[in-house]
């Protein structure tokens, strides 16, 4: 086991599967069915294993949160992909939002499987940026293309843009605001 310290950490697997186990005595599988948040605030620790042959694809996602040393706690999340299939699907939004796991940061997360020769729009949220992930395909937001394992960044003043698949695609998104408050206590986003 190790520890984490005022981190907000969101597992976001695409495949494969883990094993998580923590300080506060839960163990829980984490899969592309299943999202893990970990705020760690105040501290606390845990070990990931992979379990079985299949590789793992994942975003482990670490964010600062808005001040340091706030209680500690894990989340699971139990996810449909059905839900994503061409359409944007909220997994993690500010402590408050509708989102289904929060994170204490002015951030939210999306994703989506978008079919090939699919558009959708981005979402916005007045005053927060848009970083866009293609985790598999190749799709193009305006006059810009983005394929497997990069990212665009579109500012939160650029106008709303279509994401179109030229490929069948899976992308995540973030929208920030950079200009919230953040603690830069963070064991690793410090």
């Amino acid at each position: 086991m190790h520890e984490h310290r005022n981190d907000e950490i969101i597992s976001y697997l695409r495949s494969g599967r883990m094993q998580h186990t923590d300080s506060a005595g839960r163990s829980e599988v984490i899969s592309p069915d299943r999202l893990m948040v970990m705020n760690a605030g105040a501290g606390f620790s845990h070990e990931e294993a992979v379990l079985g042959d299949d590789p793992i694809e994942m975003l482990q996602i670490f964010v600062r949160p808005e001040a340091a040393n706030l209680e500690p706690g894990v989340q699971f999340v139990t996810l449909d992909k059905t839900e994503s299939i061409d359409h944007w699907r909220l997994l993690a939004g500010p402590a408050g939002s509708a989102a289904p796991s929060f994170v204490r940061q002015a951030i939210y997360l999306y994703d989506t499987h978008l079919s090939a020769g699919g558009s959708i729009d981005l979402p916005t949220i007045p005053g927060f940026d848009r970083w866009l992930y293609v985790f598999r395909g190749a799709v193009s937001v305006g006059d810009k293309q983005a394929e497997t394992h990069t990212a665009l960044t579109i500012s939160a003043d650029q106008i709303t843009f279509e994401v179109t698949a030229s490929q069948e695609a899976d992308l995540v998104l973030f929208l920030v605001d950079r200009q919230a408050p953040f603690s830069r206590a963070g064991t690793m986003s410090g």
